[in-house]
């Protein structure tokens, strides 16, 4: 009903330092990080928080694929929660120069915060979402909105070590042991050609 009930939020350190090509992004710098808890050390906390739970995100099918490595590298049940889209349901129902969030925040006057930081933007999801609802019928329900947002958000679309894809699985085992694997094109000039490559990460899509 609109109310703040709880309220998550921790900075986490990368495996990695920050690259300024990172830091340009988001403003957060390596000092800021260097005392944060560790991913292993807060996920169990942050999927106690949103179990049993409707969860919202701005495209939310990028860190669906994030947070559900982190789940299965730490052998963590998937949370049971509905997921949803403010990017996917706002290009629906709302005409905006684009769908980015802060061009959203800025055109449709919502309380933005400090951008890139997990509560305000979390926040400004929820003001998003509530602007959409705006344009539907008063006879609201949950399975309305899924219908807008036509993607089925299910954790089990982002799993990695477990997905019964072994081509994922085969991607995943070389990134973590830092080598090379060789790709095959299947058309074009190099079709059936072979070209070694280093791949350094994995965020899944439902598509």
């Amino acid at each position: 009903q609109g109310k703040i009930i709880g309220r998550f939020q921790t900075l986490l350190k990368p495996s990695k330092e920050l690259m300024p090509a990172n830091i340009r992004i988001h403003g957060i710098t390596n000092e800021m990080v260097s005392d944060a808890p560790l991913m292993k050390n807060e996920i169990l906390n942050f999927c106690e928080f949103i179990d049993n739970s409707v969860l919202l995100a701005h495209h939310a099918p990028f860190d669906l694929g994030f947070m559900a490595v982190a789940i299965e590298k730490n052998n963590l049940k998937m949370p049971n929660n509905l997921n949803l889209c403010s990017s996917l349901i706002s290009r629906v129902l709302l005409n905006t120069t684009n769908h980015k969030l802060q061009t959203l925040i800025k055109e449709l006057q919502l309380v933005g915060g400090e951008a890139h930081r997990a509560y305000d933007d979390a926040y400004a999801c929820l003001q998003v979402l509530f602007k959409c609802l705006e344009k539907l019928n008063d006879d609201l329900s949950l399975a309305q909105i899924l219908e807008v947002q036509k993607k089925d958000l299910n954790w089990k679309n982002y799993l990695i070590y477990t997905s019964q894809n072994n081509k994922v699985i085969s991607l995943a085992k070389a990134i973590e042991s830092h080598r090379s694997i060789n790709i095959i094109y299947e058309g074009g000039q190099t079709k059936n050609k072979t070209r070694p490559i280093k791949p350094l990460g994995i965020v899944r899509n439902p598509d």
